[in-house]
């Protein structure tokens, strides 16, 4: 199920984010778009905003998704992996690493 598949993605990606500290604790995901902002820049932000609607998407709505969401949402896991990989010190990515193999 494609819904599945988006939302899985997506929970992947904030799972990653929260490694780094990225918590939106009780509030909404939204609040997060500004300190992605101040870290991996405008661009991310906004990203992280469309994959946050397209997350509701998945979760809240009947309306059929299609594949292109699946992949959009796979390009931003990526992004968000890049982004560690440019600006985190190797011990902390194989850290990361470490965590997201085993857990």
């Amino acid at each position: 199920d494609l819904h599945d598949a988006v939302a899985w993605i997506f929970a992947d990606a904030m799972n990653i984010l929260e490694k780094l500290g990225f918590d939106p604790g009780n509030g909404s995901m939204r609040q997060l778009t500004e300190p992605a902002e101040e870290r991996f820049g405008e661009e991310y932000a906004k990203q992280l905003d469309k994959m946050i609607t397209l997350n509701d998407r998945a979760m809240f709505s009947s309306r059929p998704m299609d594949e292109t969401h699946r992949e959009i949402l796979v390009s931003f896991r990526n992004t968000t992996i890049e982004n560690i990989n440019k600006q985190e010190k190797w011990y902390r990515r194989f850290w990361l690493e470490w965590f997201r193999c085993l857990y």
